[in-house]
């Protein structure tokens, strides 16, 4: 099963995402579905306020593809990207790449949580090549969580941590 999210751009090329959850009761859940979520304006996948939750199958081969989002007017673009308080980007049992995106791959802006998971030995995270660094949180209470994955990163900084943010991984 697949879901494709890709090219989606307004017509000046700068903003556009291809799965977007806005909203403090917005909530979208996925099961057991890979998702392409490439050359949008400004992320892959993104969620304001609101919930965005992917689970693959334990064992599984479903994956996340978030790659070259970049905004055509200002550089911009995240893989994958959670912002203000509230927000929750939650992914389990996938494989993820955001790579060669216009700023970030993984980001999670004031207050927002990123949760990646995986299991042990079996799921990779790839954040190559991104403008402006792999993995970036910034604000009071913005974390991303990672755990059981086996992290790849060339071609950019892996972590920007910035004012009082948090990264973990187990």
């Amino acid at each position: 099963n697949l879901i494709t999210a890709s090219g989606n751009k307004n017509t000046a090329g700068d903003s556009g995402a291809g799965l977007h959850v806005l909203g403090t009761s917005a909530e979208l859940n996925i099961k057991n579905m890979s998702i392409v979520a490439n050359g949008n304006g400004t992320q892959g996948m993104s969620v304001n306020r609101g919930k965005l939750s992917v689970v693959g199958e334990a064992g599984g081969s479903n994956y996340i593809q978030a790659n070259n989002n970049v905004s055509t007017t200002i550089g911009n673009g995240t893989g994958l990207y959670a912002n203000n308080a509230g927000a929750q980007l939650i992914i389990e049992n996938m494989d993820v790449e955001a790579n060669s995106n216009g700023r970030y791959g993984l980001a999670a802006h004031g207050g927002a949580s990123l949760n990646i998971s995986g299991i042990s030995g079996y799921n990779t995270l790839n954040v190559n090549n991104n403008v402006h660094g792999g993995l970036q949180t910034t604000g009071a209470n913005s974390i991303i969580e990672i755990k059981d994955m086996l992290i790849n990163a060339s071609g950019n900084t892996l972590f920007t941590v910035e004012d009082n943010a948090k990264v973990d991984l187990n």
